[in-house]
């Protein structure tokens, strides 16, 4: 966000995105390398479009996957597969929503949603805790791989963060913002995880909703609506991460077609998108080492990669050096994490697919 707020103030724009962030970077290098920006713009632009369409696959199998176990707990029977082509509709009507205003609403509402599920959930993993040592203990090399595409993954806003800033009121205080949210969202996740983690040891699922009790008693009616309330949740908020995507990639696919077809053609696109991803998540069905793929390779190079080598270029003559060795660190990890995470990932999905 301030890489963006320098390059704005040095080109006299009012706002970059995330790709044109990349490309104007390109002008604080010698010269010769000016030319070269179309490359970080399309570089950032790339991931983006994959990260996106990763993170709206993961949720299409997240939603499909928990009201299976909703259908289960009403006794009726269905695969996750039949469940993920009954909502495949309500996905491929509210994608046609195109307001950046009306989508942070729907993500206001899951918001809400979200909090009302994670008491519960809290409340459920914390009444019978049993505390072993061993178990925090990875057993395996392979396991602090796919944790990194799985902490990746919980940086699934990094590609919106710009879009929402230039469209806020007051887009100068949005910094405040992202840190108090930064802040409670990964309390939220270090918590989630660990105790999570503790209660079901053996058996956790890629989704810890997915843990909890769905048979058709009353004393589960609580954890049933949780599943319910989280895939509507997950479900309203699959549209604001289709509207980076399809921001990116639909001006460029229509301007190859003639100007008569290009609202049909605007609509059929939008409408592939999510056949796409929905046939990713029909294909793909561990909902675990999904996450952990999308985050290895897409949101590590979002998130760590590419900011502070952003950062440096721009800010490289007001940076101590301890600051800019910090930077170059964090990029290194990204790299290996990235690397390291999806071969990792990809060799776990080969084993059980």
């Amino acid at each position: 966000v301030k890489t963006s707020h320098r390059l704005c103030a040095l080109h006299r724009v009012a706002c970059l995105d995330y790709a044109e962030v990349a490309e104007h970077c390109v002008t604080q290098l010698p010269s010769r390398f000016h030319q070269y920006g179309w490359i970080g713009k399309g570089l950032v632009n790339l991931f983006l479009i994959l990260t996106q369409l990763g993170f709206c696959s993961v949720y299409i199998l997240f939603v499909s996957k928990n009201l299976t176990q909703v259908f289960e707990a009403c006794d009726w029977s269905f695969t996750f597969r039949e469940v993920l082509l009954i909502v495949l509709p309500l996905f491929l009507l509210g994608v046609f929503i195109r307001d950046l205003k009306t989508l942070a609403v729907f993500s206001g509402i899951a918001n809400f949603l979200q909090l009302i599920c994670i008491i519960i959930i809290f409340q459920y993993i914390l009444r019978d805790l049993k505390w072993d040592e061993a178990q925090l203990v990875p057993q395996e090399a392979t396991d602090l791989s796919l944790f990194f595409g799985l902490a990746m993954f919980s940086l699934e806003g990094i590609g919106v963060i710009l879009p929402l800033e230039n469209d806020v009121a007051k887009p100068r205080t949005f910094h405040h913002v992202i840190w108090v949210s930064m802040i409670v969202v990964s309390i939220n996740y270090i918590a989630m995880g660990f105790f999570g983690y503790l209660a079901f040891p053996d058996s956790i699922s890629g989704s810890i909703t997915l843990n909890l009790p769905h048979k058709n008693e009353t004393r589960d009616i609580p954890y049933i609506y949780v599943k319910l309330f989280y895939a509507t949740s997950i479900f309203l908020s699959y549209f604001l991460q289709f509207y980076v995507a399809i921001d990116i990639l639909a001006p460029r696919v229509l301007a190859m077609m003639p100007a008569a077809v290009r609202a049909a053609g605007e609509g059929f696109f939008r409408l592939l998108l999510v056949v796409i991803t929905a046939s990713l998540a029909a294909g793909v069905p561990a909902l675990g080492l999904f996450i952990s793929l999308v985050g290895a390779f897409g949101s590590s190079a979002l998130a760590m990669i590419f900011p502070p080598t952003l950062a440096n270029i721009v800010f490289w003559h007001e940076l101590s050096l301890p600051c800019i060795i910090k930077n170059v660190l964090i990029s290194m990890v990204g790299v290996i994490g990235m690397f390291v995470g999806t071969y990792a990932t990809i060799n776990e999905m080969r084993k059980k697919l």
